[in-house]
């Protein structure tokens, strides 16, 4: 596979010649730039961050979250989903929201830590959950209750 500089600085977000001298270990690369280059090169992050020295080990195997996790941070989006089931919009910031927070449970390898894991499904609930939903509902049922104008002044 043949990467060019010029696609190389996109992905890391500075020019050609910066991307050539990163590559040449003249100047450091942005780590926040990973996934980009990562994704330029269909190599794992891990892979990224090992080869520009930011990780110790090698990586190690893929890490596959447990099916129970991925259904305790689907779980409080439910009410999102159903109340929208085909709006693009809410899947993909109910996907983005759960694929955040699965990646926070992989870099930091805390799939097992049941508070960091309340604290994102608590995160997910907060956004998708009560806030969205919670608010637009009791504005439904506010407007069910005032009375209506028949036309009388």
């Amino acid at each position: 596979m043949k990467v060019t500089d010029d696609a190389l600085g996109a992905a890391m977000g500075v020019e050609r010649s910066v991307a050539n001298k990163i590559v040449n270990d003249k100047v450091p690369m942005n780590a926040w730039r990973t996934n980009a280059v990562a994704e330029l090169l269909d190599v794992d992050p891990l892979e990224v961050l090992f080869r520009i020295g930011i990780l110790t080990d090698p990586p190690k195997d893929p890490w596959h979250p447990k099916p129970e996790t991925v259904a305790a941070l689907i779980r409080p989006a439910l009410p999102a989903l159903r109340a929208s089931p085909s709006s693009e919009d809410t899947l993909l910031d109910v996907a983005h929201e759960i694929s955040g927070a699965l990646e926070q449970l992989a870099v930091y390898s805390v799939e097992d830590d049941p508070k960091t894991l309340k604290v994102l499904v608590d995160g997910i609930a907060l956004k998708f959950g009560a806030k969205k939903h919670g608010k637009s509902a009791s504005k439904s049922h506010k407007s069910d209750r005032t009375p209506r104008n028949h036309g009388h002044t």
